[in-house]
């Protein structure tokens, strides 16, 4: 039986890939289980130092997600049908929450809990034929699983607005122009460079400054500004004690590459 979720790790750089591509990598309830499963290991990875920057993308050449996979909802009980909702919802905030930089490719359809999933990460790039949307209120349901408030770091309010109280597709040329989408690539391929790229330069600079950073950005939809200022000056405190801050320098000086430990 084919996984619908694959994970995989290489020089450091995790990626995370929904494999349902004949359903649009629509999203049932194991696949949206197995994806926390593997922000869970992921997760450990990152802890043991394994794993500095994560990218998660859409298998086939058609969709990144559709979202909820409404037709498997038929079979389910009421309390199941909660439940896969809740857990897109979770699936959406540990991704939102998680510990090193997250990276979005995005080709094709971007719908729904899938669009919200793409929010949640910390950058999104995306195929210039690449579509997303929000049409829960078409529906009848609201996008609660981040995507009015993830949105709302890149969004102004009329701009989310349109998108949530319309349902509308906002293509990718229009997503780049206002924000919602941070780089734009002609093609599958070009994208898949240009994720590789951005993931490897994150997971090439030093491990506990990266996290750090995330932190620090992090803290700027929950903290106000003096609280952010004093949150940097605590993580640039801790920071000047480790390895990589000196090796950082060194590296600086002599004009060669840093080697990062992590320590």
């Amino acid at each position: 039986m084919t996984e619908s979720v694959l994970f995989r790790v290489e020089s450091h750089v995790g990626r995370l890939t929904l494999n349902r591509p004949e359903r649009l990598n629509a999203m049932d309830l194991p696949m949206v289980q197995s994806v926390l499963e593997r922000l869970s290991e992921a997760s450990e990875l990152v802890e043991v130092g394994d794993l500095r920057a994560l990218v998660i993308s859409g298998e086939g050449d058609r969709a990144f997600s559709a979202g909820a996979d409404m037709e498997s909802r038929r079979a389910l009980t009421d309390a199941e049908r909660a439940l896969h909702l809740d857990l897109i919802a979770s699936m959406c905030r540990e991704v939102y929450r998680f510990p090193v930089p997250v990276v979005a490719e995005v080709h094709g359809h971007c719908i729904g809990g899938g669009a919200e999933l793409a929010l949640s990460c910390d950058l999104v790039l995306a195929t210039e034929t690449s579509g997303f949307s929000l049409p829960e209120v078409k529906l009848g349901m609201l996008a609660r699983s981040g995507g009015a408030v993830f949105a709302r770091r890149r969004l102004s309010h009329g701009a989310l607005a349109g998108m949530l109280l319309t349902g509308e597709r906002v293509r990718a040329p229009e997503a780049l122009r206002i924000g919602l989408i941070d780089r734009m690539s002609a093609n599958p391929e070009l994208l898949a460079e240009a994720t590789d790229a951005v993931a490897s330069s994150i997971a090439s600079a030093g491990p506990h400054a990266v996290r750090a950073t995330k932190q620090l950005l992090l803290s700027n939809s929950t903290l106000s500004v003096e609280e952010s200022l004093q949150l940097g000056d605590s993580l640039h405190a801790t920071l000047a004690a480790t390895e990589d801050l000196r090796e950082g320098l060194a590296a600086l000086a002599e004009k060669r590459p840093p080697a990062f430990v992590g320590r």
